[in-house]
């Protein structure tokens, strides 16, 4: 009976602390009502009598007394109105015999708990666990609590909303959705005409860009300056400064025909070696190799470097061109109105990269003339 306290107050204790909501599966309630009906009852008289605990159970039934110096102990079974079955113990307190079986209602107090109708009531209203929950969780009718399909809604609404902003912010950008064909075949002053002129603007970028970054790739760091080349080389006695070597290395010209005497000179002052000795002939030659090697490198990332320093001067237009056609777009609006989202999704449309998106900081003349657009749209149809 202790055990059957400390199990329901700790359920009650739990429940009426718990911020949670509190739901009992059908197998505790179960073991709750099963457990609940039964009262310990302290009396006299013959047999066992109503052992009912709070919730109101009737347990009337066969009580068996059996009598000694000190009383006798009955015992009586009853079924409570919620079908917990209770039973009571009464132990009398005078002397007496007492044997048989008894039916009949006892006098002893009922001081057992029970678990009726009353209780399952006290429980649903106070802590929602039963029935309609005023509040928690409950599987019925719970007036509390958040719903998996609520916190989807308000996802699917604010994504609406956010691409609803795109939309609007794009403006006559949004004829974007237009077909690649419909963009092929567009009047170039239609809107549909206006942005597939933008993405071949765009497409011009990105072509220009990639090849900058193939030409980037072949630098090579290692390839060392004339100076570079001389501070690692020079003898102790060289016949040449530092400074006058590194000129001469400069002004060496590949295709002139006094090339190498040049280079051999250049080698003579590097490492103070006469060149009119024989022995000297063989170091010597290979320092001008290496002189050689050196200055075909260095001319070779010369001609990267001047490569790259013009596609940048192309890469320049071409993004003026792009921005110059962007504003043609969305005229009679000003492009710097447009934000970074509306620009991603419009090369999202287009199949364009991200990473051709311009940069609207640039200061070029935007200008252009609302009425060079035409008003009648392009049909936007699919291929």
């Amino acid at each position: 009976m202790k055990q059957i306290k400390n199990r329901v107050a700790g359920v009650i204790v739990v429940a009426a602390l718990s911020t949670a909501p509190v739901v009992l599966t059908s197998a505790a309630v179960s073991l709750l009502m099963t457990d609940a009906a039964m009262a310990k009852g302290n009396g006299g008289g013959n047999g066992g009598g109503n052992g009912g605990g709070n919730g109101g159970g009737n347990g009337g039934g066969n009580g068996g007394g059996n009598s000694g110096d000190h009383g006798g102990n009955g015992k009586g079974g009853g079924v409570g109105q919620d079908g917990g079955h209770g039973k009571s113990a009464g132990r009398d307190s005078g002397r007496g015999s007492a044997s048989g079986r008894g039916h009949g209602n006892g006098s002893g107090k009922g001081s057992g708990l029970g678990f009726g109708k009353g209780f399952a009531d006290s429980l649903s209203n106070g802590f929602g666990i039963f029935g309609r929950g005023k509040s928690g969780t409950s599987a019925s009718h719970a007036k509390s609590g958040v719903s998996g399909k609520g916190l989807a809604g308000r996802h699917d609404k604010s994504l609406s909303k956010s691409q609803g902003a795109i939309a609007s912010n794009m403006k006559g950008l949004n004829a974007a959705h237009a077909s690649a064909t419909a963009r092929a075949n567009a009047a170039a002053n239609s809107r549909v005409g206006m942005i597939a002129a933008y993405e071949l603007a765009s497409l011009d970028v990105i072509g220009v860009t990639s090849e900058i970054a193939e030409l980037e790739a072949t630098i090579d760091e290692t390839v060392p300056t004339s100076e570079e080349f001389v501070a690692d080389n020079i003898a102790e006695d060289a016949t040449l400064s530092p400074d006058e070597l590194a000129a001469a290395m400069d002004s060496l010209d590949p295709t002139s025909p006094d090339y190498q005497s040049e280079v051999d000179a250049i080698a003579a002052g590097l490492t103070g070696l006469d060149p009119d000795d024989p022995e000297n002939e063989e170091a010597l030659a290979g320092v001008s190799a290496s002189i050689g090697d050196a200055v075909s490198a260095q001319a070779e990332q010369a001609d990267i470097a001047d490569a790259i320093a013009d596609l940048e001067g192309t890469l320049a237009d071409v993004q003026t061109d792009q921005i110059a056609a962007l504003s043609s777009a969305y005229s009679p609006h000003d492009i710097t109105d447009l934000t970074d989202e509306s620009l991603s999704a419009l090369h999202g449309l287009l199949g364009l990269s991200e990473e051709a998106i311009p940069d609207l900081s640039q200061e070029v003349d935007t200008t252009a003339d609302a009425t060079d657009v035409e008003t009648t749209s392009d049909s936007a149809t699919s291929d």
